[in-house]
């Protein structure tokens, strides 16, 4: 890097001494010089939309859990009429995964609509 400095000064002012060069960069950190604030701004998005996701599944395991000791008595007693252990996990799940399913409907085309805007 500093040969191709040196080099450019001595060519530049071998073709005229009046020109200074105040700042050398390559073409590749020129590009990188231009695009700061939009990858800053990409990175914070990224954050965000991180912690957004972060904060829904918290709120997602708090509902379910909730669910869950609300139907503690009729999982007991499912449980004691013979059903399998599996059915009544899938049927707690079925209930979380509805409640992403319908999450993700009532958010998704909302922010598509924002982009659009």
């Amino acid at each position: 890097m500093s040969d191709m400095e040196s080099l450019s000064r001595r060519t530049l002012s071998a073709i005229n001494p009046n020109l200074s060069i105040v700042k050398f960069q390559t073409f590749t950190e020129q590009i990188a010089d231009r695009f700061t604030e939009e990858r800053m701004i990409a990175r914070l998005t990224m954050l965000f939309g991180a912690l957004a996701l972060l904060l829904a599944t918290i709120g997602l395991y708090g509902v379910t859990a909730y669910g869950v000791a609300r139907r503690t008595s009729e999982i007991g007693i499912r449980m004691a009429l013979g059903a399998e252990r599996a059915s009544v996990v899938t049927m707690i799940m079925r209930g979380a995964l509805i409640q992403t399913a319908i999450g993700l409907a009532i958010g998704v085309p909302s922010r598509s609509s924002a982009y659009a805007s």
